[in-house]
């Protein structure tokens, strides 16, 4: 018995300029982000312990039936379409989503040495991950050009996790 295997192309990943991103912790109520506070430039992200809603009794369950905190640490990258002006946000919470964001301000902050007026084009991937879930996702925001501008950029702080800036 023979089988046939269709091979189908993958879908091209779109290409986005990367403009900004952000820190955050997100309010969320009954399912819907209801608050957010951004880290403000040159500042850490405040501590859980410094934010309110610190009860469990008040917390929506989560999925698995448990108390769920509010307020989840997202990050978030600002993107548009270079072709069309089309703006996109991209906005995470997970583990993996996190070091997506943070890789690729370590990498613009390494380019920026040489190159302070630029801006990367990215395409938005996904990668293998092993959590104890099994193994899932996890987002890659992979530099396929980068994109000179005609305005000051600011310098990125050492830490590789750009403060809300413009890129």
């Amino acid at each position: 018995m023979a089988f046939e295997i269709e091979i189908i192309p993958p879908i091209p990943f779109p290409r986005l300029v990367a403009l900004a991103t952000a820190a955050a912790w997100v309010r969320w109520k009954d399912g819907k982000p209801v608050e957010a506070r951004v880290r403000e430039p040159k500042k850490k992200l405040a501590e859980r312990d410094e934010l309110d809603d610190t009860d469990e009794a008040h917390w929506d369950k989560g999925p698995d039936g448990k108390p769920r905190d509010p307020w989840q640490n997202t990050r978030l990258v600002y993107l548009v379409d270079p072709n069309t002006a089309e703006a996109f946000t991209f906005s995470t919470s997970s583990f993996g989503g996190r070091e997506a964001v943070i890789n690729l301000g370590d990498q613009v902050a390494r380019m920026r040495v040489a190159h302070p007026n630029i801006t990367p084009v990215v395409s938005l991937e996904a990668a293998p991950m092993i959590t104890r879930f099994g193994k899932k996702s996890k987002p890659v925001f992979r530099i396929v050009d980068w994109k000179a501008t005609g305005n000051e950029v600011p310098e990125l702080p050492p830490n590789g996790e750009p403060d809300e800036i413009p890129w």
